[in-house]
This record gives structure tokens, C-alpha cells and sequence, in this order.
């Protein structure tokens, strides 16, 4: 009986069931959108993470006997292994033209198979050609004994009296083959520019006996060389990794393991995806953080929505329940009702809101253009989706039990009479009102963001290939700002509104006539209720808006960083052999290219006894393509500044970009430091600054004397190791040379990049070997996933709720206060007023919860895009100037969601057509 009774009561009156149900499916929804658009997002980031690690595992051989070749065959067939290359490490002690005097410092000799090519990404050839019986050897030893394709090199062995005599068939730039380099302890790689590869049939015929028997004569090594050192490079399946970092992490430990086992105390392997697994972790636990904070405000809002729409339609049913006790039903009996009833409008409510979580995953990969989004994709990873389903109906059942159970389970208590009357209750005063609620969450909000500017929680980690970390305390401040608002806002409102009822009657009077007089009255009579409905339908707007701000700055800024990562639009790197003079920048004035800037560059420069890297910059040009805000800069001179280095603080005088660059302009042998190296080596703006700059031409170094002309914190040639900036012509003329390191080329727009950077690379690809880096092939240095993430999809599911919420929200208040007043509109109707004139009495209160929500979301949201901006600077390289305003968007949003408010009016009005006098007034 309590089932069907149950059942009467869900279905007997569909209108209010289905406003109840749309609250908890949008609630559901946004909630189960957020978590899936975390789990596909987390599944890229891992991708993402992954990319460049070029060389999976490798597993050395633990003695010099071991057969590397058969035991790579046998790993290469393992489950789990794409591919297995055998690989033999030597080092050798010089190199040189045969019979000549000049020779090149230690080296290291690789012996690979020429398909080793095709399975990995590690070595390009930047000429030429990798043959059996000769050397492909690197720009460095190219360029520093002066050699050329088709010459002889002559490479000498610890260990072994004879030397080796290869004909040179082949360049390569081993700039990017740090995987190379590796070694079995695990530690940091150290990156050897004079590198020798050859064949690995022509070294096990030739080198690889003699070298094996002397190394197993060595045990302990020569001096810290490696003497032979054979090895096997490790491919491994990455699509079966599973989309979860520690998971897969797990996996690719156990894939090491297995390798060992392959050959059991033969190979002891190395698994280089482990640092890009913890990397990744951290990251992902960032941006779960960050998503779920920037979505829990929409579930906040909707889950208030649904809990409005059950205590809009609560006297209705309390009366219904109250008209069974009165027949005979026993309170045990009611309460199980009520039970099922609401249990079965949480199935069903979940149910629907789960469903428009998968289908918002459309919108957020049409936005986003990613299939790991898009459920229809075939690499969509559904198992992702199992337990953040089932989170969110468990969330759905608990939503319900709170917004429909417990209040209509509290009334049950409550005596029948009390139950059955209909006039209207004067509720007190809720708790956060007579606390001050939100006065106590702004004054936190304010005490956090206190603390965490005097922590420098503002600024950008130092480290810029670290892991990105955000914890739940970063968000305290906009979580307390946003709570105290709400409430504050709900708080004036009601207050506003219960004493601006004469004012709103006259201006409605000769909007709508006299009905608007009397609905202006209303409103003030009722403003607790119009206040609770502004207030949901503000913030939701207020939400959507921050996180549009938010998300337009984001890109903005990414796209900021990776220009000043790469030091403009596109970076162009001739090879080391192929070296170029600044005259060569005219030859790249192509169409679409608003400038072009030649960089030289010299990484053994010495200040001091320490080595450093020094720029050489052509301002006037360098000002046309580079990046370069006045917060880059900071006032060497002012006392502040001085001040600040001498404490070691950070608390510099701003400076200016165009004096700084004027400055250095002026001086020919000026230079201008970043403020590091300036506290570190005790420099002031004024001060003769002694370098030694290196000569190409001559091999040797050079004193120069330079005056400290200017200070800056960020410089966009490198964003790893610009410290010293001097002009170009200066620098090339101290040195000896005319070569520039690369070129930096500035568009007319983003959307030519990526042709350009084409364009450039058919140009010249039978030309010279080059290297072309671009915005957009370049995040953040030295990637970390948290920031290549894109919220677009993020900000176009949650403009789709906010648009949704605040239409249905606007929608459920309408028609619950047709529900309500049946009675109060049945009489006046009876007086003689017409349907006309209670569709303008329903479009006068609409007209007031739309106007006022979109003057107060539009100001708050702002408000909180602020602070997000702020609280989230650490995840950008260099600090964001403010909020990136994206009008068409804000304008389409206002748009879209005034069209929704009308729609809801109208929606309302057309209710009115049902209403039934006679029945309205037998209530009264």
C-alpha cells in the first residue's frame, strides 16, 4: 500500500514533480559533468606528461658478456613491449682529424642498428646519413675541429692501443638526446655535445671484443669513464597504460620488473617514465582541485535550487499527507510514504542527471577539440566514468534526502490541525542571519588572502619545471568570499526590497499600468522570497561570468607564457654548421611577418669564476617581436630596490621597459641583469660588470667590460638562463663573430603560426637543418600538464548550466508563485481583473529578479574572477596583468540568459490560463 500510495504521490501532479526533478537533475548533472570532465582531463594530462619522455626503460647489462642482441629479441616479444633496441655505450678519451694537432675533449661513442631510427625519436640527422662502416658525428665536434661531410675522424679508446680511423657520413644535433645519456644510478643526465654513433655490427666486428675484455679486466671503471657498456632501449605499449598517472605508474614499475626477470641478474633497467609520473600525479591532484572548486559553486547553486523547488511545493504536500492522517493512515505508515516517495524522486532525478553529465561532455569536447571528451570517441575511456557515476547518484540520493525527506519528515511531527492550516506562517529568523554568517566569511576571506600574500602564495614557482601544487587552502578565500557574498547579497535584498516598495509601485505603475502598482507592493510584501529567488539566479550568473573572466585570462596567459617561452611568435634556430649572420633576418621577412630579430647567444661566457650565459640583443628589432611588459622590469636605482636585495626580499621598486631598453641602447657596452645574478655577484645599476665572453673563432676567451645599465626580473630570450643582456654589435665585436644563435619572428596574428612555421620549415628543409618552435608547440618550459590544460570545456559546460539554471531557476519560482497564490489571483480575478493584467503583474516580478540578478552577478562575478586570477598566478611562468575581457562571450551569455528569463515569464504567464476561479475561492 505504501508503495502505491508512494507512486499517487510522485506522479498525481506532474508539474510539481517534474520542477522538483529538473533542480536535482541539474544539480546531478553539473556535479557528475565536473567529475567526468576530471577523468578525461586527468587521462590527457597523463598523455600529455608522457610525451616527452622519448626513451621508456632501459636496461643495462650488469657484466660486459652479456648478450644484449638475443635478450632484446626475447624482451621486444614480451606483453606490454612495442619494441627493444640493443644499444653499446663507450667513451672515448679524444678525437680529431688523422695526423692533426687539434684535438676534441672526451666524448661518447653510440652503437645503435640503423632501424633504431624509426623506433625512436631521439637522434635527427642534421645532414647526411647513418651507414655501416662510417660516423654520424655531433655539431659540437663539427664545428670545433672544423670538419665536414666525407672528412676522416680519428677517435682513440682507453684500454685499447689502436685508434679508429670512419669517414664522417652524417651531422647530428644531440641538443634533445639527453635520454641518451642516462645512466644506471639514476641520477641527473649529463648532456655530452661530442658524440660519435656508429653502426652496431661494424663496432661488435671491430671495437666491441676488445673493449668487453678490457672493461671485465676493469671492474671499477677507468677514472669515470664508461668503458663498454652495453645496454637495450625499451619501447613500451603506451596505449595500454591505464589513464590514471598512479595506476599507470604501477604498470610501468611492473613492466620493469618483468624485464628484468627476462634475463635474471643480467639486466638491472631503468624506468625514465617514473619522474614524469610523479610529475603528473601532483598535477593531476591540482587540477581535480582546481575543476572541482571552479564547478562546486554551480552544483552549490543547483542543489539550492532543487531544495527551493521542494520547499516551494512543501504546504501542498504537507496538506496531502495531513488529508491521509486524517483518514486513518498512522504516522509509520505516512512516514514510509514519504520515504519511498522521495527515494523514487532520487532515482529518477539522478538517473536524468546523469545522463546530462555524459551529454554536457558534448559540449565541453565541441569546446575543448578533444576526443578524450567526447563520449562517442573510440578511445574514450568509459571504465573512467564507473565510480564518478556512482559518486554522483549516491550525492543525488543524499541531495534528496535533504532538500525533500527530512523537511516533510519534520512536519510529520507536528500536530494534523497545525498541518491543515493554510494561512501564512511568519518563519524566524535563519541561524546565519542572527550570527552574521556572512559578515564572519568576508572578514575570513580577507584574513586568507592577508596570509597567503605575506607567504607569497601570489607568485609563480621559481622552479619552472616543477610540478604545479594547489592545495585545498588556496581556495579558502574565494570559497569564504563567495559564501559571505551570498549571503550578504540575500541579506540587502531583502532588505532593500521590504522598504523600496513605494518607489518600485510607481516606476511599475507606468511600466504595466495599475497592476504594476500592486505588483510592486507585492514584491515588498514578499521579499524574502523574491530575494531568495534573486539571490539563486545572481550568483549562478555571478559564477558563470568569473569563470568565463577566468577562463579567457587563462588562455590569455598561457598564450603569454609560451611567447615568452619561446621569446615570440616563432623561434628559428639554424643548426651549429649551418650557422647564420644577422643580415640572414631579411631572408625571413615573409608575408605575415610584422618583424624579425637576430639573438646571439653564448652558454661558456664566465662572470666570475662561474659560468653563465650571455644574450646579445639588437634592441630597436628586439622591441617589434618580443614580449616585453613593464613587470618584467624593476628600478635598479630606487633605494626600494636596493633595500630589498641587500634584505633579500622581493619587495622591488616597478621599473619600465622602455627605459630600461633606451639604456641599453644608448650604451653600447652596457648590459642590463636579472636582479638574481645582480644580488648574487652585488651589483648596482652603474657598476663596470668584468665577463669574459667565449670566441668561436679563436677557442679562447675574451675580457669584456660592460656598465650595468638596467635590472629585470624576466627576459624573454630563454626562460631558463637570461641573466646577462648585452647589445648584439657589442657582443658579436668583443667576440670575433658574426654568427647569431637563432632568429625570433613576430606575426600578424595566432592563426598564421602554425602556416608560417610550415612554410619556413619546406623553405629550408633541402637548404640547412633547422629547428622551428612556435606558441603553439610550446606551454610552459619544460612542460608541466597542469598548465597545456584547456578549460574551454570546462567554461562551456558551466555556461550552459548557468544559462539553465538561472532560466529553470526563474521558471520554478513563476510558477511555484502561481501555485501559492491561486487564491490571492482567483480574487483578483473575481474583482474584475483580467488575464492581461496578472501576466504584467507576473512580468513585473520577473523584470525585478532578472534585472537585479544581472547587475549583481555581473559585479560579483567580476569580483571573484579577481580573486581567481590572483590565487592562481603560481600556475603561470610570468605574472598576469589583470583580467582578459572576452565581450562577444559576456555579451552572448547576458544574451542567451535574458532570452531564458523571457521564455520562463512567458512560460508562467501561459500557467495563468488554467487557473479556475471558483475552485481559487473556495480556499479563501
Amino acid at each position: 500500500m505504501a508503495l502505491s500510495y508512494a507512486w499517487r504521490l510522485v506522479s498525481r501532479n506532474l508539474r510539481r514533480t517534474l520542477t522538483y526533478l529538473f533542480g536535482l537533475a541539474l544539480a546531478v548533472g553539473l556535479f557528475s559533468g565536473v567529475l567526468f570532465f576530471v577523468d578525461a582531463s586527468a587521462s590527457q594530462m597523463t598523455r600529455i606528461a608522457l610525451a616527452p619522455v622519448k626513451l621508456d626503460l632501459v636496461a643495462h647489462a650488469t657484466t660486459p658478456s652479456v648478450d644484449v642482441v638475443k635478450v632484446a629479441q626475447s624482451i621486444a616479444a614480451q606483453r606490454g613491449i612495442k619494441a627493444a633496441q640493443p644499444v653499446y655505450t663507450t667513451d672515448f678519451t679524444s678525437a680529431g682529424k688523422p695526423g692533426g694537432s687539434q684535438m676534441s675533449h672526451a666524448g661518447r661513442m653510440f652503437a645503435m642498428n640503423p632501424s633504431y631510427f624509426q623506433t625512436f625519436d631521439i637522434v635527427q640527422l642534421s645532414a647526411g646519413r647513418f651507414s655501416a662502416g662510417g660516423a654520424v658525428v655531433s655539431e659540437g665536434i663539427i664545428n670545433a675541429l672544423s670538419l665536414k661531410l666525407g672528412d676522416t675522424i680519428q677517435i682513440s679508446f682507453s684500454g685499447i692501443s689502436r685508434t679508429v680511423q670512419l669517414p664522417i657520413t652524417g651531422i647530428t644535433n644531440v641538443a634533445s638526446a639527453d635520454a641518451l645519456f642516462a645512466s644506471t644510478s639514476g641520477a641527473e643526465n649529463t648532456l655530452i655535445t661530442d658524440v660519435v654513433l656508429v653502426d652496431a655490427s661494424w663496432f661488435n666486428a671491430n671495437l666491441g671484443p676488445s673493449l668487453a675484455a678490457f672493461a671485465a679486466s676493469q671492474p671499477g671503471g677507468t677514472n669515470g669513464l664508461i668503458t663498454y657498456d652495453p645496454a637495450i632501449h625499451i619501447k613500451i605499449d603506451r596505449s595500454l597504460l591505464p589513464a590514471d598517472p598512479t595506476r599507470a605508474a604501477l604498470q610501468t614499475e611492473a613492466l620493469r620488473r618483468q624485464v628484468e626477470r627476462a634475463s635474471s641478474g643480467q639486466l638491472k633497467a631503468t624506468d625514465n617514465l617514473s619522474a614524469a609520473f610523479t610529475t603528473v600525479k601532483s598535477d593531476v591532484l591540482s587540477a581535480k582541485i582546481l575543476f572541482i572548486f571552479l564547478g562546486l559553486p554551480g552544483v552549490a547553486l543547483a542543489a539550492y535550487l532543487s531544495k527551493f523547488a521542494a520547499e516551494l511545493f512543501a504546504e501542498a504536500q504537507r496538506r496531502e499527507l495531513s488529508l491521509l492522517r486524517t483518514r486513518g493512515a498512522t504516522p509509520r505508515q505516512i512516514t514510509a510514504i514519504v520515504a519511498i516517495s522521495s527515494l523514487m524522486l532520487a532515482i529518477l532525478g539522478s538517473a536524468f542527471g546523469l545522463v546530462i553529465g555524459v551529454l554536457s561532455l558534448f559540449v565541453a569536447a565541441g569546446a575543448q577539440g578533444t576526443a578524450a571528451l567526447n563520449p562517442l570517441a573510440a578511445q574514450f575511456d568509459w571504465q573512467l566514468l564507473g565510480s564518478s557515476a556512482l559518486i554522483s547518484f549516491i550525492a543525488g540520493l543524499a541531495l534528496t534526502f535533504l532538500a525533500a525527506f527530512l523537511p516533510t519528515f519534520g512536519a510529520l511531527r507536528r500536530e494534523i490541525a497545525q498541518e491543515r492550516r493554510t494561512v501564512q506562517r511568519v518563519p524566524a529568523q535563519p541561524f546565519w542571519k542572527r550570527a552574521y554568517l556572512d559578515l564572519i566569511s568576508l572578514v575570513a576571506a580577507a584574513i586568507i588572502l592577508f596570509v597567503t600574500q605575506q607567504n607569497g602564495g601570489f607568485k609563480p614557482a621559481a622552479n619552472e619545471s616543477a610540478a604545479i601544487a594547489l592545495s585545498f587552502y588556496i581556495f579558502l578565500a574565494p570559497f569564504f568570499a563567495w559564501l559571505g557574498l551570498t549571503l550578504l547579497v540575500l541579506r540587502l535584498l531583502e532588505w532593500v526590497l521590504t522598504r523600496s516598495g513605494g518607489p518600485v509601485a510607481l516606476i511599475f505603475r507606468r511600466l504595466f499600468g495599475d497592476i504594476g502598482e500592486v505588483a510592486g507592493k507585492s514584491i515588498a510584501r514578499r521579499a524574502r522570497q523574491v530575494g531568495a529567488a534573486t539571490t539563486v539566479i545572481a550568483l549562478t550568473l555571478s559564477f558563470g561570468i568569473s569563470l568565463t573572466l577566468f577562463q579567457q585570462t587563462y588562455s590569455h596567459e598561457k598564450q603569454l607564457d609560451s611567447q615568452y617561452v619561446v621569446g615570440s611568435d616563432i623561434r628559428f634556430t639554424p643548426a651549429l654548421n649551418s650557422a647564420q649572420t644577422p643580415a640572414f633576418a631579411s631572408k625571413l621577412q615573409l608575408a605575415g611577418v610584422k618583424g624579425v630579430t637576430a639573438v646571439a647567444r653564448d652558454p661558456q661566457a664566465l662572470v666570475g669564476s662561474e659560468q653563465n650565459t650571455v644574450y646579445g640583443i639588437d634592441v630597436p628589432s628586439f622591441r617589434q617581436v618580443a614580449y616585453l611588459p613593464d613587470s618584467f622590469f624593476i628600478d635598479g636605482a630606487a633605494q626600494r630596490t636596493i633595500d630589498a636585495m641587500t634584505n633579500h626580499t622581493s619587495d622591488y621598486a616597478l621599473g619600465n621597459a622602455s627605459q630600461a631598453l633606451n639604456a641599453l641602447n644608448s650604451t653600447p657596452n652596457g648590459v642590463i641583469i636579472s636582479v638574481e645574478q645582480a644580488q648574487k655577484y652585488n651589483i648596482r645599476v652603474g657598476d663596470t660588470v668584468l665577463m669574459q665572453l667565449y670566441s668561436a673563432t679563436t677557442r679562447k676567451y675574451v675580457n669584456v667590460q660592460a656598465i650595468a645599465v638596467g635590472m629585470f626580473i624576466y627576459f624573454p630570450t630563454s626562460s631558463q638562463d637570461s641573466d646577462f643582456i648585452l647589445n648584439r654589435s657589442f657582443m658579436l665585436g668583443q667576440a670575433g663573430t658574426t654568427a647569431v644563435d637563432y632568429f625570433l619572428l613576430k606575426t600578424d596574428g595566432q592563426a598564421h603560426v602554425t602556416a608560417l612555421a610550415d612554410q619556413l620549415a619546406a623553405q629550408y628543409q633541402q637548404v640547412m637543418p633547422v629547428v622551428i618552435q612556435t606558441t603553439t608547440t610550446v606551454i610552459k618550459t619544460e612542460e608541466s600538464s597542469l598548465t597545456s590544460l584547456n578549460l574551454a570545456g570546462l567554461s562551456a559546460m558551466e555556461q550552459l548550466y548557468t544559462v539553465l539554471v538561472a532560466s529553470i531557476g526563474l521558471t520554478v519560482f513563476l510558477l511555484a508563485m502561481i501555485n501559492e497564490r491561486r487564491r490571492e489571483f482567483g480574487a483578483m480575478r473575481a474583482l474584475g481583473a483580467t488575464l492581461g493584467h496578472l501576466r504584467r503583474f507576473i512580468f513585473a516580478e520577473a523584470v525585478t529578479i532578472g534585472g537585479v540578478s544581472l547587475l549583481l552577478g555581473g559585479l560579483i562575478g567580476i569580483l571573484l574572477a579577481q580573486m581567481l586570477v590572483l590565487l592562481l598566478g603560481v600556475i603561470f611562468t610570468i605574472p598576469a596583468n589583470g583580467l582578459a575581457w572576452p565581450g562577444l562571450e559576456l555579451l552572448l551569455l547576458a544574451g542567451v540568459v535574458i532570452l531564458g528569463m523571457l521564455g520562463s515569464a512567458l512560460l508562467s504567464a501561459r500557467r495563468l490560463t488554467g487557473l479556475r476561479v471558483v475552485e481559487a475561492l473556495r480556499e479563501l
